[in-house]
């Protein structure tokens, strides 16, 4: 609370009423008086209440004034108070809360000193359920001075205990366990002697009642001195509005009031955000207020109502964190505070929120920072008027300090924190499943996990870069939860890869066969092309064979023929003999030429029997020779052939064949006493790869006189016969 002139604002936010605000306390009148009654018959008192009901405001600034007063009879007004909460040590806690200054240390006690004494206390308090009796008999108090014990937030107890569960071994989680029950035994047993004035109140939530039901006689004692706070009334709700404004020397309109009270409702979890929302409507009011204008609408509304003032003002400190900063840094530092607010709170099995107090060494830790960083962050959320952390502002930090959201209602109503508190929550579950599943692998009780829970775990551990710091709260098997994540993802990388091959695999079965059988009808039809192209290659050599054999007999005849008109003419003109007896006979000459000429073109081009003729030698006029041939006579027979070792039975050789060995043979049927002739083969350019003669003899034999192989790489050839150095008849044949 602040003051400015004349005016403080008398509303402490979320954090809880002290001992020495009880007169800004308003609504609770004749509460205190109940609590009193029941603390004086049974030296113990619960206070038991809904979250946000004011428990902890009721026993601070209602109870202990009263009893500093003396208003509980027959105890007197001296008492020695011992404030503290459980935590993750209760006893090393009550130790500590009973060896401050005017509790069981003398006030004039140094640092020293209360640290010695408190190592005492505590050896004390750990000796057995009458611990706490011998601390106290110790301690020597004055006469007539009584000690009270308050135990604020009994709830986290329960949870000491139960995360005793996922701290260790399993000694140590008997040992978390004894120290709450022998925790438990001291309070109880205190109570019960009568030597010593020795009291006890707790405060707890109402949710966790059943609870109590761990401990032996705790139950009991709880029936016994149970305090249910109740609701309370609309009339009790605006005197907690209206008795701290005036204390605070301001006024408030009274539309104001009724739509606060409205906005209330009956919800006892109310009471803190109205307490925050009436803080910041004051600060508000103050830094714009005119001169005798009361608290108004206006300013309630300007910070967002109930329903949005904690979560705006939360939001004003998240972002303050990246004022002045590079962005880079702001957002680290941002970054940092959601990881200290998961640290400080967590969402039950039940679904209940919960505070979970921090050391700041922890805290740094688990935020990955240094610990002046985490502390410069926390002062952010702790600044007069901030009341979202505690301890309070005007309370130094240091690395071993306790950090706590100061109430539940701020992980409800703050909207980042709530979403913060869901993550938490989901990645505390998958945390604890995969410490779990790796804790069976371990016993081969598991196997290795795949997806989906894989796919889950991997993008957990991206996204939230735990570390050994944050995951001892929920299980303290981390590294090996970790070493069974890798271990599994590289499992699933190595069944993925074979799943990939065997995909391809199936894939190139159904497409490859298709497009083999499409290769080798491809194949096919160009192999038959080829075979149709060196038959048509064939045709044209034949026809530009018959057309040059045709030209030499047209040249042969032209050429005798006008040799015999020249020696016709020769002779008319010596006068020689009667001149038409000449013509005629030169014009029967010409005729047997002529029919010779043409019964040898007949022969020429016959395809069947391709026979060349007898070598011609044709000379011009002045009896020089331009060509030659050969016309055959029509008893001579040539014939070549080709063959393959898959297939040694001789066919033509305009058939393809596999690269390997190929046969070449040649047959020669003649009436010449004897001819020798030459095979020839060469490849598709001209180039001759080899050659084979052949002498025959006259035969009417039709087998083949000769032949020859050789190993033919793939391409086209040719094999030709030759009879001298003139070419008979030549065949084409191609190897693939």
């Amino acid at each position: 609370m602040e003051r400015s002139d004349s005016y403080f604002n008398p509303f402490p936010g979320l954090r809880p009423f002290e001992m020495h605000e009880n007169y800004l306390f308003f609504g609770r009148d004749g509460q205190s008086d109940a609590l009193l009654r029941r603390l004086r018959r049974n030296h113990f008192l619960a206070v038991v209440g809904t979250s946000g009901s004011g428990k902890s405001s009721l026993v601070r600034a209602g109870l202990l004034p009263d009893l500093h007063s003396g208003f509980m009879a027959g105890s007197g007004s001296h008492w020695r108070i011992a404030i503290f909460r459980p935590g993750d040590n209760p006893i090393g806690n009550m130790a500590e809360a009973l060896c401050q200054r005017g509790v069981l240390a003398d006030e004039e006690s140094n640092e020293d000193d209360i640290a010695l004494q408190a190592s005492f206390i505590h050896i004390t308090l750990e000796r057995g359920a009458f611990g706490l009796i011998e601390a106290v008999r110790q301690a020597n108090l004055p006469k007539g001075d009584n000690l009270l014990i308050v135990v604020d937030q009994f709830e986290e107890l329960f949870r000491f205990r139960a995360s005793a569960q996922v701290e260790g071994a399993h000694d140590q989680v008997e040992g978390a366990h004894d120290q709450a029950a022998a925790f438990v035994k001291l309070l109880l047993q205190s109570v019960r002697q009568d030597e010593l004035p020795i009291y006890v109140t707790l405060t707890m939530r109402s949710d966790f009642i059943g609870d109590c039901a761990q401990f032996r006689d705790l139950p009991e004692a709880v029936n016994d001195s149970q305090y249910l706070i109740p609701r309370m009334t609309r009339d009790q709700c605006r005197e907690a509005i209206c008795g701290p404004v005036a204390v605070g020397g301001a006024g408030i309109s009274e539309r104001l009031v009724q739509r606060l009270l409205n906005d209330v409702g009956d919800n006892p979890d109310q009471l803190p955000i109205l307490q925050h929302a009436l803080m910041r409507t004051w600060d508000r009011w103050q830094s714009n207020r005119k001169e005798n204008e009361p608290i108004d609408l206006s300013d309630y509304e300007a910070i967002g109502g109930m329903g949005m003032a904690l979560s705006q003002h939360a939001d004003e400190a998240y972002e303050e964190l990246a004022e002045g900063a590079a962005p880079a840094s702001g957002l680290q530092r941002q970054q940092i505070a959601e990881k200290l607010f998961k640290f400080l709170s967590e969402k039950g099995g039940d679904n209940r929120e919960m505070r979970r107090p921090g050391r700041i060494a922890d805290l740094a830790r688990a935020a990955e920072c240094k610990e002046e960083e985490a502390i410069s962050i926390i002062e952010t959320f702790r600044k007069p008027g901030r009341s979202f952390l505690m301890p309070p502002s005007n309370v130094a930090l240091a690395s071993d300090s306790l950090i706590d959201i100061s109430h539940e209602s701020l992980i409800r109503i703050w909207q980042r924190l709530k979403s913060w508190v869901d993550e938490e929550a989901e990645s505390a579950r998958i945390y604890r499943r995969l410490a779990e599943t790796s804790a069976l692998y371990k016993r081969r009780e598991a196997g290795l996990w795949r997806d989906p829970d894989l796919r889950i775990a991997l993008q957990w551990r991206e996204r939230d870069k735990p570390n050994e710091t944050w995951a001892k709260r929920y299980d303290p098997g981390f590294l090996d939860a970790m070493a069974f994540l890798h271990r599994s993802e590289r499992s699933e990388l190595t069944r993925r890869r074979a799943r990939w091959i065997a995909l391809w695999v199936v894939v190139a079965i159904f497409v490859g066969t298709p497009a083999y059988i499409m290769y080798r009808s491809y194949e096919k039809a160009r192999q038959t092309a080829e075979a149709l192209q060196v038959r048509l290659d064939d045709e044209k050599e034949l026809a530009a064979k018959a057309e040059e054999r045709a030209k030499a007999v047209q040249a042969v005849t032209d050429t005798a023929l006008g040799q015999l008109a020249r020696k016709v003419e020769a002779k008319a003109a010596q006068g020689d003999g009667n001149k038409q007896q000449l013509q005629k006979a030169i014009e029967s000459v010409k005729k047997d030429i002529r029919q010779e000429v043409e019964n040898r073109v007949a022969t020429i081009e016959n395809p069947a029997d391709e026979n060349p003729g007898e070598k011609v030698a044709v000379k011009d006029e002045t009896g020089k020779a331009v060509s030659s041939t050969r016309i055959l006579p029509p008893e001579e027979k040539h014939f070549i052939a080709c063959a393959s070792v898959s297939n040694l039975e001789p066919r033509q050789c305009q058939d393809t064949f596999s690269p390997g060995r190929v046969y070449i043979f040649a047959s020669v049927i003649t009436p010449a006493a004897e001819k020798t002739l030459t095979l020839k083969w060469s490849d598709g350019t001209g180039k001759l790869i080899g050659s084979n003669q052949i002498v025959v003899r006259a035969s009417q034999d039709t087998g083949f006189r000769t032949y020859a192989w050789r190993n033919f790489q793939a391409g086209s050839y040719k094999a030709c016969l030759f009879d001298h150095d003139v070419e008979i008849q030549c065949r084409r044949f191609t190897v693939r």
